[in-house]
């Protein structure tokens, strides 16, 4: 979607293929956001009032040689919040803390090996920065997917970066981490039908390196919306740096036959 504001009032285009299919129109209010969506036919036209689920809680560290390490995570309100928010947390800043560690460890070896040779690793060891941050893909009160994201620089001629899944579910009173194959039918051939599709898009669109079987393309960072599961390629993961990172979306025309009556993503299913 694109599209420009003015005052308050939002425009949005929604776009398939590079053809306009429908209109998004929000207007800012002393309560929130509100407006309508609309096919371009105008057939269809629905009411849409933003509600604010989540703040984010940032997390920033300085170290030595202008290093920094940061992990901003989301948390939510209300039911969603007492079931996820400590998980969610705990992912984020497992990984901050690991980081700040591994960090000042490296660093303060440098410092002591510079003491006594000052030209010692060139400017390799400076800035170093470690930033994970959080998109909300899917929000209600039993189910959320975030996606992660992750950039890296250590020195060299460029960062990395790439995204890792914090999906959750609520199920039979307990927090659970979602895994992909909660999601599907062990009865049928799911890895064919979805690892399938992936490889076909990929190779589509000339990744260099496709994955060669089923498994190995769903083995990757995935995340869930109401248009279907995604799933994230980091650079080299399929492809040169140069191509970037790699998306797949599989729609659920595609992943309703095999998905699990009973699992996380069942709302999905008819």
């Amino acid at each position: 979607m694109n599209g420009k504001a003015s005052g308050s009032t939002v425009h949005l285009e929604e776009k398939s293929k590079n053809k306009v299919t429908a209109t998004l129109v929000l207007t800012h209010y002393t309560t929130g956001w509100a407006g309508e969506w609309r096919s371009v036919d105008g057939r269809k036209r629905f009411p849409i009032r933003l509600k604010q689920v989540t703040t984010e809680h940032v997390h920033l560290e300085k170290g030595l040689f202008e290093s920094s390490v940061k992990a901003a995570y989301p948390v939510f309100h209300g039911e969603a919040g007492v079931r996820f928010n400590t998980a969610i947390k705990g992912v984020f800043l497992s990984q901050f803390r690991e980081v700040s560690e591994s960090f000042e460890e490296s660093l303060a070896e440098v410092e002591e090996e510079l003491e006594t040779n000052p030209n010692a690793g060139g400017a390799s060891y400076r800035r170093w920065v470690n930033e994970d941050t959080a998109s909300v893909r899917y929000y209600s009160p039993d189910l959320v997917s975030v996606q992660g994201l992750h950039y890296e620089y250590t020195g060299g001629a460029h960062g990395n970066y790439g995204s890792f899944p914090v999906n959750y579910w609520w199920h039979r009173g307990q927090t659970r981490k979602v895994k992909l194959d909660d999601c599907f039918d062990p009865r049928k051939k799911w890895h064919a039908v979805v690892g399938g599709f992936i490889r076909r898009d990929l190779k589509k669109r000339g990744a260099s390196w496709p994955p060669k079987t089923d498994k190995a393309a769903v083995d990757t960072a995935f995340f869930f919306s109401p248009a279907g599961i995604e799933f994230d390629f980091a650079p080299y993961h399929v492809g040169s740096y140069a191509e970037g990172m790699y998306t797949v979306l599989v729609p659920y025309a595609v992943l309703r036959p095999v998905l699990r009556a009973d699992g996380p993503l069942a709302r999905w299913t008819k």
